[in-house]
């Protein structure tokens, strides 16, 4: 309830053991903040007035508030005191509602009315409290004081804002969470940024298949000077630049999870060989780490009879090595820029995996023992495994097998958080939540960073963003037949500072032309609702037949037309009802969004404009 919305309580007391009372549900963990800040007048002033917690067991916990005129009055958490005894300590994770009680007093009025508005938390934990992961550019263009209150008022302490875009400032949205009581932390990648991974290929990973992507990133080698550089130059601009709380390293490792065996199928994602890891691990070892590898169809795969040798385990250590230097690096440059900055980093926890318990080092280079000592970090988010995210019926509970495995071999040198998944594949209701935060605490783990509020079933939003090409067209391909299809990235935007150009043509009889991209959301997309497609437009060209198709895993498409009408930007809202294919659009199995150009007609082609693809749904 904001401070600008009140609620007004009528009353009448018919004797001197009446009492009015206001209850609000709690459906949420608190246990991030200290007190409550509430604003509340009683106008015929003389009776009293209280706010009552009710725990999971019942129990009423009671503070007395002021009576008399509007004002907002800190309630610390502190001064409740139980109504019976035995009840123990104030719970604050599993509360269950708020109350607002007013009673009779000698002296005080029998009948009037109270105002109630102005609930919120205060006195926040920050970065130790209940946090979450935003992806920012799922926002382009959207205000961010509602996402910053609407986190807030999740019990939420701090959030870890992820850019994706080394080159953007965010200190729009920094302050809108800083203005909520929010802490944020930039949350990057080190080894992925999409502009330099186009601009520099010699800086790029080499996976065993040759490539250097996997799943929706881009790699870059970790033991190349120039990529350490300029990942340290970028973490201390934006630092200059921005007025983040923290440093997050989310997800440092090097794929990819089985190994490099021909048993792995995704084996040839197995990194990493380029020149620079293969140039660090001679000067140290002495040997080529590619004879640890033999070709096969195209890529390499571990040899047979070398897993068990004194080389491989050399290569194992040097892996981790590379990557904990990598981050010591880049941590040396943030505090340098900010001195006294918390340093966080992601460790893959493999505790839970059946039959490969410990193999996060193998597999990623993830060395957890190494990263305490040489990046010394301020605290350890332990990411709870993928295997884990996608069991359906996955206990609370489970995040205390983390914190036995893993406490003890921080010990005390870091603060220890745990980071599960409660949506982008399984949801996880606000029930779910709470009973994983008390076992948080009872595991006696410092907290957890949930990912994350875009996919969250706390998030009210009623739009979401596809693609606002703030971080270029690279996950864009083109394809055709007998015709060209080309997409680039432009500075001429509607939104934000980004948009995309397309050009198809020229056009003769039958033949086509389409670019698209992978979606990567669909069950998150059928829970929320979303029932349009959206996007701003403006034609280069008019009147030239282009659709939208979106396709399922299948290769199943559903399509619209696109109306290219105008040379200024326009909103073009495209009904999900709307599009023709085989049914109803499964937006749950959605694989692909596609822009194509076909048909029988034939002309020079077409050219247009694209900004800010999202879904919307009614409020």
């Amino acid at each position: 309830m904001g401070a600008d919305r009140r609620l007004r309580v009528a009353y009448h007391f018919l004797s001197p053991s009446a009492w009015a009372a206001v209850e609000h549900p709690i459906d949420r963990d608190w246990s991030g903040y200290s007190a409550l800040a509430i604003a509340v007048g009683d106008y015929a002033s003389g009776n009293r007035m209280s706010v009552e917690l009710v725990d999971a067991r019942g129990a009423v916990w009671t503070a007395p508030l002021a009576s008399g005129t509007w004002r907002e009055a800190p309630v610390p958490f502190a001064t409740f005191v139980p109504g019976a005894a035995g009840a123990g300590s104030l719970d604050l994770i599993t509360l269950r509602a708020l109350r607002v009680r007013l009673r009779p007093a000698p002296g005080g009025a029998g009948s009037g009315f109270i105002d109630i508005g102005g609930i919120r938390l205060a006195g926040g934990r920050g970065l130790l409290g209940p946090s979450v992961y935003v992806v920012a550019p799922l926002y382009a263009g959207e205000p961010w004081d509602p996402v910053a209150r609407a986190v807030a008022a999740q019990g939420f302490t701090a959030v870890h804002l992820m850019p994706l875009d080394l080159t953007i400032s965010h200190g729009d949205a920094i302050a809108a969470f800083h203005r909520a009581g929010l802490r944020v932390a930039l949350a990057i990648h080190p080894t992925t940024d999409f502009h330099a991974y186009h601009a520099r290929p010699d800086w790029r990973q080499r996976m065993l298949n040759g490539g250097s992507r996997f799943d929706w990133r881009v790699y870059l080698c970790p033991a190349h000077d120039g990529v350490r550089r300029h990942v340290a130059e970028r973490v201390t601009a934006l630092l200059a630049s921005d007025p983040y709380d923290a440093v997050a390293f989310v997800e440092p490792w090097l794929e990819v999870w089985g190994g490099p065996g021909a048993d792995n199928p995704q084996h040839g994602y197995y990194a990493c060989i380029a020149e620079p890891m293969r140039q660090r691990f001679r000067r140290v070892h002495g040997a080529d780490p590619l004879a640890l590898f033999e070709a096969r169809n195209g890529s390499y795969r571990l040899r047979p009879d070398v897993s068990g040798t004194r080389l491989y385990q050399q290569w194992v250590e040097f892996r981790a090595q590379v990557l904990a230097e990598f981050l010591a690096q880049v941590a040396l440059a943030a505090r340098r820029a900010r001195p006294g900055i918390p340093v966080m980093v992601t460790h893959l926890a493999d505790a839970r995996i059946a039959g490969e318990e410990g193999r996060a080092r193998e597999y990623l280079g993830q060395d957890l023992e190494v990263v305490l000592r040489t990046v010394r970090p301020e605290a350890v988010i332990l990411e709870t495994a993928w295997q884990d995210w996608l069991q359906s019926g996955l206990p609370p509970t489970y995040v205390r097998d983390y914190a036995r495995a893993y406490r003890r071999l921080v010990n005390g040198r870091a603060r220890t958080l745990v980071l599960p998944d409660v949506g982008s594949i399984v949801a996880r209701p606000p029930a779910w939540v709470r009973d994983m935060a008390a076992s948080v605490r009872q595991a006696g783990l410092d907290g957890y960073v949930l990912f994350s509020w875009d996919v969250s079933a706390a998030n009210p939003r009623v739009r979401r963003s596809v693609d606002g090409f703030e971080q270029g067209v690279h996950s864009w391909q083109a394809m055709g037949e007998q015709m060209e299809g080309r997409i680039a990235r432009t500075g001429d935007a509607r939104v934000g500072s980004s948009a995309a150009h397309v050009v198809f043509g020229p056009k003769t009889p039958w033949a086509w032309a389409a670019v698209q991209t992978p979606l990567d959301w669909g069950p998150v997309w059928a829970r929320q609702g979303y029932t349009t497609l959206a996007m701003w437009v403006r034609a280069g060209t008019i009147g030239y037949e282009v659709a939208v198709e979106l396709l399922d895993s299948g290769g199943r498409a559903w399509r619209a037309p696109l109306p290219l009408e105008t040379t200024a930007w326009q909103k073009i809202s495209l009904p999900l009802a709307g599009f023709r294919g085989g049914g109803p659009v499964p937006v749950q199995h959605l694989a692909w969004l596609r822009f194509v150009a076909d048909g029988p007609s034939r002309g020079p082609g077409a050219e247009f404009w694209v900004d800010q693809i999202q879904l919307e749904r009614e409020p």
